[in-house]
């Protein structure tokens, strides 16, 4: 007969019986993987061959009977157990039952119920396993859909902060820029607003952290430099993490400029070290970060999940924790698969890692071994574009200036006297308002006077869009630009449709506002 997939193991003690039901079992076309006659060579066999099933004597010899065995086997490995007795008696059904068997034969048996029994048996257990799995997959979309629901209400609790605290960003930044810009570098306190300005800057990074994790918004692809990433990405980490946990930073490269969204690289060394975290946060350890540039020939390219051969850069996270087992490792990648507890993890951090990375014509690599930690590689080709440069904020004489008439809208006293001063010292005659409505009612009356309107997004009575949307009613082609701390606030399409002509991110930085103040201006309306 032809052999079937079914590994069966047969534990009984008495030579004759254990052959002639192996001589049955061959001839049903199974495959008998091992007969043993103790429980002790019934645990140790199920471990080795890992049977589909295993018929078990209940009566042993030796000190361990086959009920102990088979409860021991359960309380290790996922096996189906049909039990073999010549004793039917109520006391020692009631002692199997404790183990869950899933069938009994009771000696003498014919070939055709021994086959109807592991038949039974090992479908039973497949149905089983399927239904778990199913289980197992609802709970993890289920742990998967709150996450997300906590992901949404933390992105708008982020983007209530991100106004707020731009707002203040933007106040402090922009009387240090006015201030500084009133002295000479040889002053005594000029470095020190200088380092406020700095401070500035970092918070400003903070903030986009914090919402490039709490809403990822729109793809924003461009040459950008992952050393820069690396460096802030790991300075917002160090906060976040155990004392226990040391982070070595290794960067041994100046060319590192890749052509992708800075936000989503920023997602996977964010995901990857956050692994990194968790696997030593009981003993603590070292997390290190390595950056280098080289270049793959073919073979190593082909290795390397077929990447075209050249120049790549390479993001090495290295972490000293426990490590993980070749099963593991073969599913690392699989959406919703964790080795975490539910609620402490959806898996879908390492399948967002690999499918970036992908996208960005990357490959991403993983060695680990129990006991001695886990390194993930991610390769990621580097581009020959150019970055554009900042602006030096520090030379004001390289700001674009102007004479045109401006109306600046915001709902912050602070933020307006602040922009009123900036852009009157920018060389502008600017009006102001801290309502929108009162805004709108003067701009009506006095369309004529003004050649671009600056508000800010969001207002209490009326938004920055609807307030766009009327002003360019009453004036078709008046120069707008929207200032806002949040970006994803407002997209494309609806930019366009209402006629604004750039998007200004908070805090508001004397040299970028004066040269979108000039985009906008000298283009042809």
């Amino acid at each position: 007969m032809k052999e079937t997939a079914g590994k069966i193991l047969i534990a009984e003690d008495e030579t004759i019986v254990a052959l002639d039901i192996k001589k049955k079992l061959v001839k049903l076309g199974y495959n008998v993987t091992d007969i043993v006659s103790t429980g002790e060579e019934a645990i140790e066999k199920a471990g080795e061959t890992t049977p589909d099933l295993i018929l078990m004597d209940i009566s042993l010899e030796g000190d361990m009977d086959g009920i102990e065995a088979a409860k021991r086997i359960r309380s290790r490995y996922d096996i189906p157990i049909i039990y073999l007795t010549a004793h039917s008696d109520k006391k020692t059904l009631d002692r199997a039952k404790v183990t869950e068997p899933w069938g009994y034969i009771v000696k003498p048996f014919e070939r055709g119920s021994l086959h109807a029994t592991i038949e039974m048996a090992i479908y039973k257990h497949q149905v089983k396993r399927k239904l778990e799995e199913k289980d197992e997959e609802r709970n993890r979309l289920l742990a998967y859909l709150e996450q997300a629901r906590k992901m949404e209400a933390l992105g708008t609790l982020a983007g209530g902060i991100a106004h707020d605290f731009n707002n203040i960003l933007s106040i402090i930044l922009g009387f240090t820029e006015l201030s500084i810009s009133e002295l000479s570098e040889e002053e005594p306190i000029y470095p020190n607003l200088k380092n406020v300005i700095n401070a500035c800057f970092r918070a400003r990074d903070v903030v986009k952290q914090i919402l490039t994790f709490s809403h990822p918004g729109e793809k924003q692809i461009k040459p950008v430099k992952v050393s820069s990433i690396v460096g802030e990405s790991l300075k917002f980490l160090q906060s976040s993490i155990p004392s226990t946990i040391e982070i070595r930073q290794n960067i041994t490269t100046a060319a590192d400029v890749v052509l992708g969204d800075a936000a989503e690289i920023n997602q996977v060394l964010i995901n990857l070290c956050s692994n990194a975290v968790y696997a030593m946060r009981k003993e603590g350890g070292v997390l290190e970060v390595t950056l280098e540039d080289l270049e793959l020939k073919d073979t190593a390219a082909i290795y390397l999940h077929d990447l075209n051969p050249g120049h790549y850069v390479r993001l090495t996270v290295t972490d000293t924790g426990y490590g993980m087992e070749e099963v593991v490792l073969e599913r690392i990648f699989e959406p919703y698969f964790t080795t975490k507890e539910v609620g402490e993890g959806t898996g879908m951090g390492l399948a967002l890692v690999h499918g970036i990375v992908k996208k960005h014509d990357g490959a991403v690599t993983v060695q680990s071994e129990p006991g001695k930690g886990t390194t993930f590689q991610v390769y990621l080709p580097i581009s020959d574009k150019a970055i554009s440069a900042d602006t030096d904020i520090k030379t004001t004489g390289l700001i674009p200036r102007g004479d045109e008439r401006i109306l600046f809208v915001d709902d912050e006293k602070e933020v307006v006297d602040m922009a009123k001063r900036m852009l009157e010292y920018l060389g502008y005659h600017v009006e102001t308002k801290i309502n929108g409505l009162e805004a709108l009612d003067m701009f009506k009356s006095q369309s004529q006077q003004f050649d671009l309107v600056i508000t800010d997004l969001i207002m209490p009575k009326i938004s920055g869009t609807a307030f766009a949307r009327e002003i360019s009613k009453i004036k078709p082609g008046i120069s707008i630009i929207i200032c806002t701390g949040f970006r994803e606030k407002i997209n494309k399409e609806e930019v366009e449709n209402i006629g604004i002509d750039a998007v200004l991110l908070k805090p508001i930085v004397m040299h970028e506002i004066a040269q979108t103040i000039r985009n906008v201006l000298d283009k042809e309306k």
